[in-house]
């Protein structure tokens, strides 16, 4: 038995699980993709969302009716469709379990139509359609059937994820293969690690690694994120830095940014996770440019009843866009790809992303702010790409850090 003195840190304040590469070995790709019956739909993921757990995994479950539990999900976060492969069993914890999940993405799904560009698919929706098949392989082993006196909530801790190529995947299937890499019980705790790796057309094209954990609500509420209950200021709040302030508009379409270009703009609606910003050309650690943006929670905001049921927190993916959204209007502000014919946003080739979350934002939580130093600017004639470290706050609470954030401005 290990002593837990921080609900989300062991021994020291470090994680336990073992050092896998981050990197998923080939195995878990996909190779000649073909469309399979379904072992799992719609019936039974909806039913783990919003239903009956038991009418999804079977009367094992039953135990858990009427409680709240671990879910999936729902709405427009529910980002997968089916089950189509499923190599487990029950309480059979090693040699790396594992099943397929298929996604079949919308021509004109909402996180299109409300993005800047039209064909670029959001950070936050790949990051979910990769990870929500964790939680299913997770409940279908019984992860928490073992405890069934006990209230968990099932939270992301950290993770990675490498997209090798930006793909316009309106209108086709995405393959995921996930493995339970590792699982570790104690009393009132399971920590579990995963590997996914996503697949369209027979290319893997997005793969990493993430660590969820269980957790009993007094360890909830018990949080002291990533600075062990200190409350860390702002890089420009500690040196007392002035520089560039924005009030963002309510649909973000109407930004107005320094380069005309009809696509060059933030994304808007649901995917408008910004309310002001503050922009420091040459600011930041490392002198190559600065963001601190905010945002004022809504108790109502669309996504709290979609993640999950009877549990409404700010998925850590979209914290995730939120930073990439401030690092879009750090390249606005700065006219970086004004030498490009119809500039607009995408992902980064080949980039790797990794993301520790220490906390989750809550309906009542007041505000979240954060901050990205620019650590890289790259300048082709054909585009540019930003590369940033990031820190994510709710009021007095530093809970998410992500490094090697990037986004690319390309021309047509």
């Amino acid at each position: 038995e290990k002593k837990v003195d921080d609900p989300y840190r062991m021994d020291n304040g470090e994680l336990i699980m073992d050092n896998d590469p981050p990197i998923i070995n080939s195995q878990l790709s996909i190779i000649n993709y073909k469309k399979r019956p379904a072992l799992f739909d719609d019936y039974h993921i909806e039913n783990f969302a919003l239903g009956s757990i038991s009418a999804c995994f079977g009367p094992d479950f039953q135990v858990f009716e009427g409680r709240r539990i671990p879910r999936t999900p729902n709405g427009d976060l529910k980002l997968f469709s089916r089950i189509v492969e499923i190599n487990a069993e029950r309480f059979a914890f090693k040699n790396e379990p594992n099943l397929t999940s298929e996604y079949d993405v919308p021509v004109e799904a909402w996180y299109y139509t409300q993005n800047s560009y039209a064909s670029t698919m959001p950070y936050s929706v790949l990051m979910e359609i990769a990870l929500q098949p964790c939680g299913f392989l997770s409940a279908y082993l019984g992860s928490t059937l073992a405890y069934p006196e006990q209230d968990f909530y099932f939270r992301n801790l950290d993770g990675n994820g490498k997209l090798h190529r930006d793909i316009d995947l309106r209108g086709k299937t995405i393959s995921n293969r996930v493995a339970l890499l590792s699982s570790t019980s104690m009393p009132g705790i399971i920590i579990q690690k995963f590997g996914f790796a996503m697949s369209c057309d027979g290319e893997l094209f997005y793969e990493g690694t993430a660590v969820f954990g269980y957790f009993q609500p007094a360890s909830l509420a018990d949080q002291v994120g990533l600075d062990r209950g200190k409350d860390i200021k702002p890089w420009y709040e500690q040196n007392g830095v002035a520089g560039k302030a924005i009030v963002l508009a309510q649909e973000q379409g109407l930004y107005q940014p320094k380069v005309n270009a009809p696509d060059y703009r933030l994304a808007g609606q649901q995917l408008n996770f910004l309310d002001s910003a503050l922009v420091v050309a040459n600011g930041g650690r490392n002198g190559k440019g600065y963001v601190y943006a905010a945002k004022t929670i809504d108790p109502n905001d669309w996504f709290f009843t979609c993640h999950f049921y009877q549990d409404p927190v700010m998925p850590g993916s979209l914290g995730i866009d939120a930073i990439i959204q401030a690092m879009q209007i750090f390249a606005l502000e700065r006219g970086l790809g004004s030498h490009l014919q119809s500039p607009h946003f995408t992902h980064a080739d080949e980039h790797e992303i990794v993301w520790i979350y220490r906390g989750q934002i809550g309906p009542g939580d007041g505000r979240l702010y954060l901050e990205i130093d620019i650590t890289d600017i790259k300048t082709t004639a054909e585009q540019v790409t930003i590369i940033g470290d990031a820190s994510l706050w709710k009021t007095g609470m530093r809970i998410y850090e992500a490094k090697g954030v990037a986004i690319r401005v390309q021309g047509q």
